[in-house]
């Protein structure tokens, strides 16, 4: 697997030509009066801090702090290389806690009468981050399931494997917190009130159920799910798998 793989499961947001007037080149010329410069900005945050659920623009990155890093640099005064500014405005992107890669180009437009514009290009992941999974294995417990006379009167032992895929998360938490992070405590407790709160006919209602609640939680971009039937029959198991969202 290509250790770039991750980003398939980003939402890229991007701004384009943005236009600024910037203080820059190594030229007597350059020196004299600022002179106009095109960014082309591509960030690359998560599904689940790139996903809206409310319509509400705290729930995903707001692009105009793009714009702002922009201007802020470009403030601090005269710079020689388009490498320097590419650079700086590129870490100051990555620095933001939502963004996991982001790809800068800068380019002028007017200093050579036969092409286009001159730039320089520049791509950026944040270290130490990791996709992660948070997996619950082997949960046993009884619910009321099943089409046949004798499900119907009791409940009967079933186990289900759930497998969440979290993104690009970093190595280490914030803080060693539980409140940044999913918390599994939650997770099982959802799985069995899920699979317990009325009687359900088939397997595939029940598991159709689980992974659409477990889908809602916050930070979740795809589901896995195994439920099986431990005893209705004596000779095998009887299992059925689900998979939702993004792998």
């Amino acid at each position: 697997m290509n250790e770039l793989d991750w980003l398939k499961h980003c939402r890229q947001l991007f701004l384009r030509q943005h236009e600024v007037l910037v203080n820059i080149g190594v030229h007597a010329f350059e020196k004299t009066a600022p002179q106009r410069m095109w960014f082309d900005v591509e960030l690359y945050v998560d599904y689940a801090h790139s996903t809206s659920h409310s319509d509400h623009i705290d729930e995903v990155v707001d692009y105009d702090f793009v714009r702002q890093v922009i201007a802020k640099r470009v403030a601090r005064g005269h710079m020689e290389l388009q490498e320097t500014l590419c650079d700086d405005v590129a870490r100051e992107l990555l620095a933001h806690p939502k963004v996991q890669a982001v790809r800068l180009s800068t380019c002028k437009p007017d200093v050579y009468p036969d092409c286009n514009a001159v730039g320089v290009q520049v791509f950026l992941v944040k270290p130490n981050t990791a996709r992660q999974t948070l997996s619950l294995r082997g949960l046993k417990f009884d619910a009321s399931l099943g089409i046949l006379a004798h499900e119907k009167k009791a409940p009967q032992p079933i186990q289900v494997d759930a497998e969440l895929n979290l993104g690009p998360q970093p190595l280490l938490p914030q803080n060693d917190d539980i409140h940044h992070v999913l918390d599994y405590r939650k997770v099982r407790q959802i799985i069995i009130n899920e699979c317990t709160a009325e009687h359900v006919n088939l397997l595939e209602s029940l598991i159709g159920k689980l992974a659409n609640r477990l889908l809602q939680l916050p930070g979740v971009l795809g589901v896995r799910v195994k439920i099986v039937k431990l005893q209705i029959f004596d000779d095998c198991e009887v299992a059925i798998h689900a998979e939702t969202g993004q792998w």
